[in-house]
């Protein structure tokens, strides 16, 4: 993982910032993600939910549509060149990862 595009000082402040959210249990856990270019930072903290020790995991491949149910039984392009109204159903789900990085793809 390079953070050649990232700042670590300001990366350390957002990790302050964020566990203290953790220590005051204004949450249980979180995973926060920064992206800019080719460079990715990820940070897991806390644990999975009240009650559940588990410490909080990634999980960035994930469906996303327990958390957004509104992506479920997406419809995409058959081609670039379709249009609007020529669709299918999405082969797979919709990440976590690839909602957060902004990455769609076409069948």
């Amino acid at each position: 993982m390079s953070m050649a595009g990232l700042s670590i000082s300001r990366l350390e402040r957002m990790h302050e910032v964020l566990s203290g959210y953790v220590e005051r249990k204004v949450i249980t856990g979180l995973v926060a993600l920064v992206s800019h270019h080719d460079d990715v930072y990820v940070a897991t903290l806390g644990t999975m939910s009240v009650g559940y020790p588990a410490p909080m995991k990634r999980g960035l491949d994930e469906s996303i549509e327990g958390w957004l149910p509104e992506l479920a039984n997406r419809r995409v392009l058959k081609s670039v060149s379709s249009p609007p109204d020529d669709t299918v159903p999405a082969l797979r789900r919709r990440s976590m990862q690839r909602t957060c990085r902004g990455i769609e793809s076409i069948q």
